[in-house]
């Protein structure tokens, strides 16, 4: 491969990935923040990501996730109705619920 085509693959590959981290939704951005740890951050994404109706009702379960990993018991209880209303199988997420110690109390 001669260097023209080297620097023709860089740039390339370098435009390519600078344009996939410009183009992450506001939802991709909450578990980017939610991951390193700024929960505040990933709060904010969750709500824009609600007000743009990018995906919603993952949104919402991811409040209530936060909610309960911050103690707020209520809005995490309010988010996961929200997350309930939307989804048509609640089932398993009931399922996996069910022997979480906020459902099941600690001893």
């Amino acid at each position: 491969m001669n260097q023209f085509s080297k620097l023709l693959l860089t740039l390339s590959l370098s435009i390519f990935f600078s344009n996939y981290a410009f183009t992450q939704n506001h939802y991709q951005k909450a578990w980017t923040a939610f991951n390193q740890n700024k929960l505040n951050e990933a709060r904010r994404e969750l709500h824009d990501a609600i007000s743009q109706n990018q995906n919603v009702e993952k949104a919402y379960l991811t409040l209530s996730i936060i909610n309960t990993i911050d103690k707020e018991d209520g809005s995490a209880l309010d988010n996961f109705i929200e997350f309930a209303t939307r989804n048509k199988n609640i089932n398993p997420y009931l399922y996996a619920m069910w022997y979480d110690d906020n459902i099941l109390g600690s001893s």
